[in-house]
C-alpha cells in the first residue's frame, strides 16, 4: 500500500506549540479529522463530526475546549484542486492557495511520506536539512 488509511502526525511548530493531526478512513465512530493544536496560551481542536467541521479552543487554564461557532456564510469546503483548475482556465482568481503556499502544501505532504517511510524525524523547511 503506498496511501495509508490512517495516519498520526506528531509535530512541533516553529513557533514552539505542538501539533497532533490524525486522518483515518478505516476508525470507524471516530473523526476522520481530528488536530490539536497546543501552545503555551492555549490549545485548538479541530474535528469533523457526522460530516460536519468541529472548531474548539480553549485557554491554558481552561477547565475544558469550548465550541466556537463559525457562520455559515464564513464556512468554506476544500476546493484547492478546483480553484487551481479554474484559475488556469480563467474562470476565478486564486484566493487560497497561491503558489508558494502550494508548494509549502506539497512539502508537508512529502515529509509525512518521507516519515512514514523511513521511520524518522522529518525537519521543515527540506531545504533548510543538511545531509551528513
Amino acid at each position: 500500500m503506498t496511501i495509508p488509511d490512517h495516519m498520526d502526525v506528531i509535530g512541533e511548530m516553529a513557533q514552539g506549540g505542538q501539533i497532533r493531526l490524525s486522518v483515518s478512513t478505516v476508525t470507524g465512530h471516530l473523526p476522520t479529522v481530528d488536530i490539536y493544536i497546543c501552545g503555551t496560551k492555549g490549545t485548538i481542536h479541530l474535528f469533523e463530526a457526522n460530516g460536519e467541521i468541529i472548531l474548539e479552543t480553549g485557554a491554558a487554564n481552561a477547565r475544558r475546549l469550548k465550541i466556537v461557532r463559525i457562520p455559515k456564510n464564513k464556512q468554506g469546503s476544500w476546493r484547492v484542486q478546483e480553484e487551481f483548475i479554474n484559475a488556469i482556465r480563467g474562470i476565478e482568481a486564486v484566493t487560497h492557495t497561491d503558489l508558494e503556499t502550494g508548494v509549502q502544501y506539497m512539502e508537508w505532504t512529502d515529509s509525512i511520506a518521507t516519515a512514514l517511510r523511513t521511520g524518522r524525524t522529518v525537519y521543515l523547511p527540506l531545504e533548510a536539512v543538511v545531509q551528513s
